[in-house]
């Protein structure tokens, strides 16, 4: 039901007096009495009193007719107002429907997105194993990386999953970088290098098997071209996972760790900026690049 506010009320009421009024006024002065029958004779409506002239009675009956056209007239602006006021109270009503609409609809949302981020996987890469040797630096005095142990399975990570359905890892892009600050972001491409099917990782913090990264020495010295310093620079191991659910919905997560000397661990840097996870694909849609 639609909601009276005042204006209507009062007009409601406005038209139903004018209305009334015209009734009482109009039907007892004009119809009120019996009127003389002549066959051939005009009737009169209005009764003529004892002793009153035509003139009077013209002029009595020009006032009955004066008031009747007064009321008429207000009854028609009442309910033009009423009109007025019943269609702007529709389009008022309107409104708030599409209103209500969309706000359902934004609270849908959010129950789905709530929904979806608490069942959809989160996956985030840890080193099993690396390669690296770290002893007491000869110029620093501390901790630093003084040798590596060269191989195909130079570093060995996994992804675990910190959501609650499972996820299947489609493909990994991955680098190890000597550098003194931390690199630029790895760009999001369409087609991955190294596509992989089968990988599913369980939910609940399900973990992967082992990913190798092959390092050798020609690998190392392309990267840091003869010039890397232990004490200076640091080894970057960043890239993303590219992961469906059970959805069938596409995900990219980003990560950037490096490697600590002091604790012979990496860590992950870099914020959100590098830290990242998108939705790349939805059920039925196309890859598309970030």
């Amino acid at each position: 039901m639609g909601r009276f506010r005042v204006p209507e009320i009062a007009l409601g009421f406005l038209t139903g007096a004018v209305f009334g009024m015209s009734v009482a006024i109009i039907y007892p002065k004009y119809y009120g009495s019996e009127q003389p029958a002549a066959q051939n004779a005009t009737p009169i409506l209005v009764p003529k009193p004892a002793n009153e002239t035509e003139v009077e009675t013209n002029r009595r009956i020009a006032d009955y007719n004066r008031t009747l056209d007064w009321l008429t007239f207000g009854l028609i602006i009442a309910n033009l107002a009423l009109w007025l006021v019943t269609w702007r109270s529709s389009v008022r009503q309107s409104r708030d429907m599409k209103a209500s609409v969309a706000a359902a609809h934004r609270s849908a949302d959010i129950a789905e997105k709530a929904l979806l981020s608490a069942e959809i996987p989160y996956l985030y890469p840890f080193i099993r194993k690396h390669g690296f040797i770290t002893n007491i630096s000869k110029k620093s005095g501390q901790l630093g990386v003084t040798g590596y142990c060269f191989g195909n399975e130079f570093i060995a990570y996994y992804f675990k999953n910190f959501g609650r359905t499972p996820a299947e890892i489609t493909g990994v892009q991955a680098v190890l970088i000597p550098f003194m600050g931390i690199p630029q972001r790895m760009p999001i491409g369409e087609q991955d290098i190294n596509r992989l099917f089968g990988y599913v990782v369980a939910a609940d913090g399900g973990e992967s098997r082992n990913f190798p990264y092959a390092f050798d020495l020609g690998i190392f010295d392309s990267y840091s071209r003869g010039k890397f310093n232990p004490d200076t620079n640091l080894f970057w191991f960043m890239g993303y996972v590219r992961y469906n659910d059970v959805f069938e919905n596409e995900y990219v997560r980003g990560f950037c760790l490096a490697f600590s000397p002091m604790t012979g661990e990496f860590y992950p840097v870099g914020g959100e900026g590098y830290n990242y996870r998108r939705k790349t694909k939805s059920a039925g849609q196309e890859t598309g690049s970030q």
